[in-house]
């Protein structure tokens, strides 16, 4: 059985499943090959470390009744105790108030285990965090042992974002990196396009407008860009009353 945790919609799921494939293939190389990630906001630095045996098909028939894929953007969750916490409350059904970060995490790992469970962490826009608490994450297989650690971890970054976190005990924690070039106009065109369909009215915004954006995109190497003028138009239709934006 595989689940996906957190509040994410159909349309995040598959853009996630489209990551963890490459990391996959990273972690044993008779995975599928790696696919290129076509639906995410944006291009990032993928940094691949793995705790505990490796996440393949092969990892259910090893005795893993449950498969877990958990996301967690640090915009949303700035520190390593609130996601440990949201992880806790969600598998033991805690609070977590009174347990220091390894008391909880050494509950989530042992329900992991109860369950026959294995766990896929991602991580995104880490940077967030502070080093330490990056560091700590990485260190849970060295903390509470290799055997019990039936977690891997994805940390999700941009490039120079990366680098203002980066630590030497940080780069000797790490197994991988995966560097995903950025969006073409084809993608981005096909990114906006999902995006206005799903958040605004019909005939809104038209191919031309997202044409313009889909090239600010690529000029930019950033879809973040995009989707926030995107989101920009809206807002401006919504508030003017405008059925239609043009050029």
């Amino acid at each position: 059985m595989i689940e996906y945790g957190g509040n994410i919609s159909a349309y995040e799921r598959n853009s996630l499943l489209s990551v963890i494939k490459p990391a996959l293939n990273i972690i044993n190389s008779n995975y599928t090959p790696p696919m290129r990630p076509r639906e995410s906001d944006y291009s990032p630095y993928y940094t691949l470390c793995r705790m505990g045996p490796s996440i393949t098909p092969r990892t259910l028939e090893k005795g893993y009744e449950n498969f877990f894929i958990e996301y967690y953007n640090c915009i949303n969750f700035r520190s390593k105790s609130k996601i440990i916490r949201e992880l806790l409350g969600k598998y033991t059904h805690g609070s977590g108030r009174g347990f220091s970060d390894d008391e909880a995490i050494k509950l989530i790992l042992t329900k992991l285990i109860n369950d026959k469970a294995y766990m896929f962490l991602i991580i995104d826009e880490v940077h967030l965090l502070k080093p330490d608490d990056v560091l700590a994450l990485l260190d849970i297989a060295e903390t509470f042992g290799h055997h019990n650690a039936k977690l891997s971890i994805l940390l999700v970054s941009r490039i120079k974002d990366w680098m203002s976190i980066e630590t030497e005990r940080i780069l000797s924690r790490l197994n991988e990196k995966i560097k995903l070039e950025p969006y073409d106009f084809d993608d981005s065109l096909l990114i906006l396009q999902y995006r206005s369909e799903m958040a605004i009215k019909e005939n809104v915004v038209n191919d031309d407008l997202l044409t313009m954006i889909s090239q600010i995109v690529v000029e930019n190497k950033n879809m973040r860009h995009g989707i926030e003028i995107l989101r920009k138009c809206g807002l401006y239709a919504d508030k003017e009353g405008f059925n239609h934006i043009t050029l």
